[in-house]
């Protein structure tokens, strides 16, 4: 019988940054004490996914657990066994971001692959150090007010020593170049956010596609938890605004409409993105 070599789950942001897990057979993960992989956060359902590899697909695949915060795979929601891919990444209580390293790329192996013994008897999951190319700079227990001490106390457990750095030498840094401006609209529309829970402000649209949602990524960055990380899209093109929601698990609303297709945008539309209510304010407006 041949064996694959163990995936791996870790994490470089946030309140878990710096943990990292050995998967074999299979590993349960949750906020109870009888799971393989244990995330002690108050979000985390007791028990709340699951991560096994599957001989007849000849990969991983990932199910939730019913939990009540829910998990995602690069933001999309996980509602059945989902295959999981090298560096694909997990989300679990729509907050706490894993990254999934299969070394086999089991997803793609087309040969029959046998397999793995059960984990039933096994100890659990060993903590093992990452890469050194995918550590991040710096690796401190994390001081959350999520957590309490105990919290702490495991998550500091997890933690991955970083390799001593060489005192002299590397590749010089490179020279500052100067980042373009944004393209502006022919005529700029505002996004003005009026929830209470944000901070007033009004947020330029450039001409194209402007990605609404909690991401690092996003445009209209809101850090509100009712908003997905990719929630919607409200895009700018010849002096007309539409808004398209991109599957998010609160919904996004025109005038307290749900909307479920592309949507053109008239002046002073109220959008709301999950309990976030933004205006749109046209060139003669602001």
């Amino acid at each position: 019988m041949s064996e694959l070599m163990p995936a791996k789950l870790f994490s470089m942001v946030g309140t878990t940054r710096g943990a990292a897990f050995e998967i074999a057979a299979e590993a349960t993960i949750g906020r109870g004490d009888d799971n393989a992989i244990v995330l002690p956060q108050e979000a985390i359902s007791r028990n709340h996914a699951r991560i096994a590899y599957d001989p007849e697909e000849q990969c991983y695949v990932l199910e939730d657990a019913g939990s009540r915060n829910g998990t995602e795979i690069d933001g999309v929601r996980v509602r059945d066994r989902e295959r999981l891919g090298h560096l694909h990444v997990i989300t679990f209580a729509d907050r706490y971001d894993f990254i999934f390293q299969d070394p086999e790329l089991c997803a793609r192996r087309h040969p029959e692959t046998e397999a793995l013994p059960s984990s039933e008897g096994v100890d659990k999951t060993v903590l093992e150090p990452l890469p050194p190319a995918m550590l991040p700079p710096t690796l401190q227990p994390p001081t959350s007010s999520l957590g309490d001490e105990a919290e702490r106390t495991q998550l500091a457990k997890a933690m991955v020593p970083l390799p001593e750095l060489p005192a002299q030498g590397g590749p010089p840094e490179p020279e500052a170049t100067e980042v373009p401006e944004r393209e502006k609209s022919r005529g700029t529309f505002l996004l003005e956010i009026i929830d209470p829970e944000e901070l007033r402000e009004r947020i330029e649209l450039r001409e194209g596609e402007n990605l609404v949602g909690r991401g690092l990524d996003a445009d209209v960055q809101l850090k509100n938890p009712n908003v997905s990380r990719r929630h919607a899209v409200v895009t700018v093109r010849e002096g007309k605004v539409t808004v398209e929601d991109q599957g998010s698990q609160n919904h996004t609303f025109l005038d307290d409409e749900q909307i479920d297709a592309v949507r053109e945008l008239p002046p002073n539309a109220e959008i709301r993105f999950g309990s976030v209510t933004a205006r749109l304010i046209g060139p003669d407006d602001s």
